[in-house]
């Protein structure tokens, strides 16, 4: 049987990240599965977040170790939708939608239809899981989502 321990170590402590607008950050639920940061990586292209540090000491973090609110996040959400433990964790309930409107995506030469949620305070729903119904190319309804963050147009 087991008659010593071949690694020592205690449990690292971190603490709560609350700096951006959006997400709330946990180190201490994350697996490093890396969900997250392939999300972040390759499908919104932002790379906010991603490993640091090795072997046991490897966490998912930001650069330099600074909050989101620094980092190049663009709270998208995409991360703690990825996310299976919480870790990354949305601060507030989405809102309900209240409206749909159909547009063409501006991505690319292609001209893919897009059917964009409006929530109750303005706010576009485009997420991952409303990807899935709505575009074969995940990657440009994520992007389209953020180029029409501002507002939706006026007709």
């Amino acid at each position: 049987g087991v008659r010593r321990r071949r690694y020592f170590g205690g449990r690292t402590r971190a603490k709560l990240d609350v700096a951006s607008p959006s997400i709330i950050r946990e180190p201490e639920k994350c697996i490093l599965c890396g969900k997250c940061v392939r999300v972040c990586e390759e499908v919104q292209s932002v790379g906010a977040i991603d490993f640091v540090g090795r072997g046991s000491r490897s966490r998912v973090g930001t650069a330099f170790d600074e909050g989101l609110n620094i980092s190049s996040c663009v709270n998208c959400g995409q991360c703690t939708l990825a996310c299976p433990t919480g870790a990354l964790s949305p601060k507030e309930a989405p809102a309900a939608r209240v409206a749909t409107v159909e547009t063409t995506c501006p991505y690319c030469g292609v001209g893919c239809g897009l059917e964009l949620g409006v929530r109750e305070d303005g706010r576009l729903a485009l997420m991952a899981d409303d990807v899935k119904q709505n575009l074969k190319q995940p990657g440009s309804a994520i992007r389209t989502s953020l180029v029409f963050a501002e507002g939706l147009p006026d007709d």
